[in-house]
């Protein structure tokens, strides 16, 4: 994952509607599909799990909706952006970051998105970055005094907003408060919020105050939380000053053998067998890794989520139960050993680990309704509570 997901998994970072009104009067392109219907401040989340289905036409509709209602505006217009650069369109993706970029998102920290790489041959793009750090050097003092004091409030009574936490690390990330910063990912991590994420930009705001030996920890940290981004770890700037020492070439070779990658095939339809196939070739590559990290929650996670994509249930809840048992990502966990329990029809530990996983704020209500792999719990009367707890868990989502 990387900085475009520091303001929410990336342009996804953690998934039939309403017909979409007319677009706003600086919008261009074609009018997409309407994505399936969401309830009110739900455009966002929905525009992200849309993203990571990379359903970009139904995807660019939730963003569109969530700019409309007034939803972070700037970085709905990013992930805009992102997905007319992930179908090739690449004049909409220009305008839709020009938009961004007037709404105060701050560009700089996000063209290294691998969404963007249909562009990076554009002179524009060229272009493009060195505005970007133009604008960087004249960023507004009162935005970051503003940052300091939200981050002061939130740590002085002890926030547990995940988000509020998140949103500040990244406000002060730009302004070069970077201890904050640190400390503010760090408290989003122990709060829930996009573990991996936050704690691999707790990282990059050490390694940029040359505290290498904090930030290689933090940045181990951010692997074994799940911080799916080999790629970026590698290029990212803000990490240079890590690149000499030894530890930051394991590090980086870990994440590698545990990224879960283009698994399945990107764009395929396999058959069965291929997938099986599939499923077995990528478990083998993290057993591997777990003959030397035996405590590797992720590892075993994602055992877990490549034998249930492959429909191998029986084997994925003994993944997910290992990884549940040694902490990986309790609520996201729990919630994919539901979805395996349930696919098996059996009933009672999907419940259990289901309400585990709303308790854990790790399921929305339209989520729960909409998984298909929940299908067999839906007659049951206990459904209907789980839905209903989620609801009232996330504040009415």
């Amino acid at each position: 994952m990387d900085h475009a997901r520091r303001f929410a998994p990336r342009c996804l970072v953690v998934a039939a509607l309403l017909a979409l009104p007319a677009p706003p009067a600086f919008a261009s392109g074609p009018a997409p599909t309407p994505p399936p219907a969401a309830s009110d401040g739900r455009w966002f989340d929905r525009g992200m799990e849309l993203h990571e289905d990379q359903r970009w036409d139904e995807a660019i509709a939730a963003f569109r909706r969530a700019i409309d209602a007034g939803e972070r505006v700037g970085v709905s217009s990013f992930n805009v952006a992102c997905a007319y650069a992930r179908k090739g369109e690449k004049d909409l993706a220009f305008e839709w970051l020009g938009r961004a970029e007037a709404a105060g998102f701050e560009l700089r920290r996000h063209l290294d998105d691998d969404d963007l790489d249909s562009l990076r041959t554009d002179p524009r793009f060229t272009a493009l970055k060195a505005k970007a750090r133009t604008a960087r050097s004249g960023r507004s003092a009162e935005k970051c005094r503003s940052a300091v004091v939200r981050f002061d409030q939130l740590s002085g009574r002890g926030s547990k907003d995940g988000r509020a936490l998140f949103d500040v690390g990244q406000d002060l990330l730009s302004c070069g408060e970077l201890d904050r910063a640190a400390r503010a990912f760090v408290a989003a991590s122990e709060a829930g919020r996009r573990e991996g994420t936050s704690l691999y930009n707790a990282a990059c705001a050490r390694a940029l105050e040359s505290r290498n030996a904090e930030a290689l920890d933090l940045l181990e940290r951010a692997v074994a939380a799940g911080f799916d981004g080999a790629g970026h770890l590698r290029r990212d700037d803000d990490l240079d000053g890590l690149r000499a020492e030894p530890r930051f070439e394991r590090i980086a070779k870990d994440a590698e053998a545990l990224s879960l990658g283009d698994f399945p095939s990107l764009g395929a339809r396999l058959l069965r067998s291929q997938m099986v196939a599939e499923a077995d070739e990528a478990a083998a590559r993290f057993e591997a890794f777990l003959r030397t990290n035996p405590r590797s929650g992720r590892a075993w996670w994602s055992i877990g989520k490549v034998r249930l994509t492959a429909g191998q249930d029986r084997e994925a809840v003994h993944a997910f139960t290992r990884a549940l048992s040694l902490g990986y990502r309790r609520g996201a966990t729990a919630y994919d050993l539901a979805c395996a329990h349930a696919r098996l029809k059996e009933r009672d530990a999907a419940f259990a680990r289901l309400f585990e996983a709303i308790d854990l704020g790790a399921a929305t209500a339209d989520h729960v309704e909409e998984d298909d792999d929940l299908w067999n719990l839906r007659r049951d009367p206990r459904f209907e509570k789980a839905v209903a707890r989620a609801r009232a868990t996330r504040g009415g989502r």
